[in-house]
């Protein structure tokens, strides 16, 4: 765990489909008017919409069973910030391949899901990640230590095909319960979420809540925007910050942790990196 300097960082109905019965001398009733069609859920521009058995959770649903997660050898490593953020600052880049060493278990052939549908590498504006390729090559070059990255839906495949799945809460809201489900059979995922990445105003943090209710952990609705570039000391370069100089914590979500979770980076403005531990 690293515990930043305090100058380090400084934070800041739809209608109802209705019918009448008309009571009137006339030999037939009116016919009552149609009931409206059921709402499809929100897209992302130019994006298919999620499917509604993905998006609507059942009322049975009580949130993630974190004993279970970790009985079954799963884990969760949370990060305030979504998106492909890492580009080239070296330190990120190797806490990125900290946290795919541990939630691969150092295996190097598996699959790594990144949970949207759009790959930088085939899409002329980068999913809107980066202003080229080049500022993603650090990401996808340390991925590929790891094993091959797929860009999907969670919904659209069998997470359990997979070593290891980055949930982007701002790029996938979908599968939520299939995800929670995956890390309590043993699934192994980086939780990403923040205050500043939104669809349809709602902020990317709180989808990451929704997938971490009842977890022990939850992201703030906190954008701290003023924090830049930060040192590790020396005397804290071990586990998940092994060879970090340096982090970059820009607009980094701070997180609560109650219970279940450890934090791994810290600073004047909360917990910026957990994982799932026993208690």
């Amino acid at each position: 765990m690293i515990a930043l300097p305090p100058n380090a960082a400084s934070p800041s109905e739809e209608p109802t489909a209705t019918s009448e019965s008309a009571v009137s001398p006339a030999p037939a009733p009116e016919a009552s008017p149609a009931p409206a069609p059921e709402a499809s859920p929100p897209a992302l521009p130019d994006r298919s919409p999620f499917p509604s058995s993905w998006t609507t959770l059942s009322p049975s649903w009580s949130g993630l069973d974190t004993r279970a997660v970790l009985d079954s050898g799963g884990t969760i490593i949370t990060w305030g910030h979504t998106g492909i953020l890492y580009k080239d600052h070296p330190g990120n880049l190797r806490l990125l391949r900290n946290v795919l060493s541990d939630l691969t278990r150092g295996k190097r052939a598996g699959r790594i899901l990144y949970t949207m549908p759009c790959d930088p590498r085939q899409d002329a504006h980068y999913c809107q990640l980066a202003d080229s390729l080049d500022e993603l090559a650090g990401f996808f070059a340390t991925v590929a230590k790891f094993g091959k990255l797929e860009f999907r839906w969670a919904p659209s495949v069998k997470l359990s095909d997979y070593t290891a799945v980055i949930f982007d809460s701002c790029q996938a809201s979908g599968g939520i319960q299939l995800l929670d489900s995956y890390l309590e059979r043993g699934g192994r995922a980086l939780v990403l979420g923040d205050n500043f990445c939104s669809i349809d105003g709602l902020a990317s943090a709180r989808s990451a809540n929704v997938v971490l209710q009842g977890s022990g952990l939850d992201f703030s609705d906190t954008d701290p925007s003023a924090a830049g570039t930060v040192p590790v000391p020396a005397e804290q370069r071990m586990g998940l910050l092994e060879g970090v100089d340096s982090l970059d914590i820009f607009r980094v979500a701070p997180q609560r942790i109650e219970h279940s979770f450890v934090p791994v980076v810290m600073a004047p403005t909360g917990v910026l990196m957990a994982r799932l531990h026993a208690d």
